[in-house]
């Protein structure tokens, strides 16, 4: 019967917070909070139904555990001082205060830091942090109708990663790390651009979103799912006879839920693609592309991002200074500082193609920001790939000339010197980016400029062996037309002579 009740959601036959059955939240003993008032413990408190300690090494979220199989396991794994891991809470309930989770785990109390996640609901007393034993069901039931558990959704994702939503002032922490959004620039919201409250350049004209997908309602997890998720999975050409497209035959939804991997499809550390589906997957580029010249060359050489990922609206960091893990100084690519300054006007930026070769060994241009990062005595340049953002076909890259060009802006982009006045290394651990060169441009500075090698037509490029071999070949050719034409004027006066 329970595995009906969680097969139900994939049926739309109810909503996702029906699904999940009563449950009681327990200490580390096992005792309901309730009756102890101390904090819960995960494992107790969904250990009955979840494998909470498979979970807790087949995490992304897990550090030191790079989203696979790794030490053994506890509910410690939580509580990471100095590295902010969210709970189960934090991600699965809406209603989950990562501030204060956070501002419990900076003083160290990570016991209390899991209840600290609940202070924004009925269940937790904020001030005294203290259970509110009226707010639960019988026997210390956690209250399922009014606090539905959900999954891992956009808000949940960008309460951490910050891509969710184009927010209010105080998007970025003046001493704190920013955000994935400040290194990229860019937001995975269905906001118009237009009702953005950030101080965006030409702004009223802008009615596209931050990114198309987040219009057609796709969650994060429509991409990065988890890698195991029955109802994601597919084929593994190494396993599967090479004649079947669909594998009918999969993992019960029941039996998943028991130890459902957290390693969330995405890019690996080694630049392997961990099942999450790239843009062909889903789209095919020849169809919406039939006014693309040469489009088999322009597919095979440029990653779908490259045209559709045509700026960073928002702008983005261009230098981040740091002493003890706090900011002391930034600069921002297209901006005067951070967006959340909204007496700055953010004109945005153009990201860089940066040449990447991927898990097949195939090279393709991908758009990526440039960071300068300097962190006591250690600075690089930290190449940051773009991922969101994406436009649709009226705004994205139509233009030859923005990369059909000798100094085509999509090569270039400047770049921080460092304190001591030189070129700062790259930072590519995975090796899978083609370094670009860094060169003296008199009012720009230094110039990040992308290898591209002969890889299209540039106009204004000349080669004499070219051009005198086009005009060996065009004049044997009007030789050729001429001769064959003198040829047969010849045979034909002759017949009529001889006639």
């Amino acid at each position: 019967m329970r595995i009906l009740v969680f097969l139900l959601p994939l049926l739309g036959a109810v909503p996702l917070q029906a699904a999940h059955p009563d449950f009681r939240l327990l200490d580390n003993a096992g005792r309901p909070v309730t009756s102890t008032a101390r904090p819960h413990d995960f494992v107790q408190s969904c250990g009955s139904c979840h494998d909470v300690e498979y979970i807790s090494t087949h995490s992304s979220h897990t550090p030191g555990l790079g989203g696979g199989p790794g030490e053994a396991a506890s509910s410690d794994w939580l509580y990471t001082e100095g590295d902010p891991v969210p709970d189960c809470f934090a991600c699965h309930l809406d209603q989950a205060d990562l501030p204060q989770r956070i501002r419990r785990l900076s003083e160290g109390d990570a016991e209390h830091a899991g209840m600290a996640t609940l202070a924004a609901s009925e269940l937790v007393d904020p001030e005294a942090l203290a259970w509110n034993t009226d707010a639960f069901g019988p026997d210390g039931a956690w209250p399922v109708d009014r606090l539905p558990l959900q999954a891992g959704s956009r808000s949940s994702c960008g309460t951490c990663h910050g891509l969710a939503e184009a927010g209010g002032g105080d998007a970025l922490l003046q001493d704190a790390v920013p955000a994935d959004w400040a290194w990229q620039g860019q937001f995975y919201s269905a906001q118009r651009l237009s009702d953005s409250p950030l101080n965006l350049a030409d702004k009223t004209g802008r009615h596209d979103p931050w990114d198309v997908h987040a219009r057609a309602l796709l969650e994060c997890t429509a991409c990065h799912h988890g890698i195991d998720n029955p109802m994601q999975r597919r084929l593994d050409a190494d396993l599967s006879p090479p004649h079947l497209l669909y594998e009918p035959r999969r993992q019960g939804f029941g039996d998943w839920l028991e130890q459902p991997s957290h390693r969330l499809a995405s890019v690996g550390d080694a630049g392997e693609a961990q099942d999450m589906r790239s843009c062909r997957d889903c789209h095919d580029p020849f169809l919406p592309h039939e006014w693309l010249p040469y489009r088999e060359s322009h597919f095979e050489r440029l990653d779908c991002r490259a045209c559709h990922i045509p700026e960073m609206p928002a702008g983005a960091l261009a230098e981040l200074r740091l002493a003890q893990g706090k900011v002391v100084e930034s600069s921002w690519r297209g901006a005067g500082g951070p967006p959340s300054d909204s007496r700055l006007l953010q004109r945005g930026a153009k990201p860089l193609l940066l040449e990447k070769t991927d898990h097949m060994g195939k090279a393709r241009y991908v758009p990526v920001n440039l960071v300068l990062l300097v962190e006591d005595a250690r600075r690089e340049l930290r190449i940051v790939e773009l991922q969101h953002g994406i436009q649709d076909g009226s705004r994205a890259l139509r233009d030859c000339g923005s990369c059909h060009h000798p100094e085509a802006a999509s090569f270039r982009m400047p770049v921080a010197l460092s304190a001591d006045g030189e070129a700062p290394p790259f930072r590519d651990p995975q090796d899978v980016y083609t370094e670009p060169t860094l060169l003296p441009v008199a009012g720009q500075g230094l110039v990040a400029q992308s290898a591209r090698g002969n890889h299209g037509y540039m106009p204004g490029q000349k080669s004499a062996m070219l051009d005198v071999t086009g005009l060996v070949l065009l004049m044997a050719t009007l030789v050729a037309v001429c001769s064959h034409g003198f040829l047969r004027w010849r045979a034909g006066s002759r017949r009529e002579g001889e006639s």
